[in-house]
């Protein structure tokens, strides 16, 4: 995939993004969010619309994303937390 391929979904999500918000259309959801990153990584990730499957790493840092099993239960707590306000 090419550098510009990836600049233009990253548009097309953004885009995506700012016309829900306009429009009121806009929640914060998992299938909210997997609809934009199905926007945003058409054609790169080998799956869309599911949280990752298998640990990854960050070049350059000692930083350690959380384990692939708690992603859905990190993304429903921001969501709660979110909900307060």
């Amino acid at each position: 995939m090419s550098d510009q391929q990836i600049a233009l979904n990253q548009k097309n999500a953004w885009l995506e993004l700012f016309q829900a918000v306009t429009d009121k259309s806009f929640e914060l959801s998992i299938e909210y969010v997997c609809k934009l990153h199905s926007i945003a990584a058409k054609e790169e990730a080998l799956e869309w619309c599911v949280f990752r499957k298998g640990k990854v790493y960050i070049s350059g840092t000692d930083y350690e994303p959380p384990e692939h099993t708690r992603l859905e239960s990190i993304f429903q707590a921001m969501i709660a937390e979110v909900e307060k306000y």
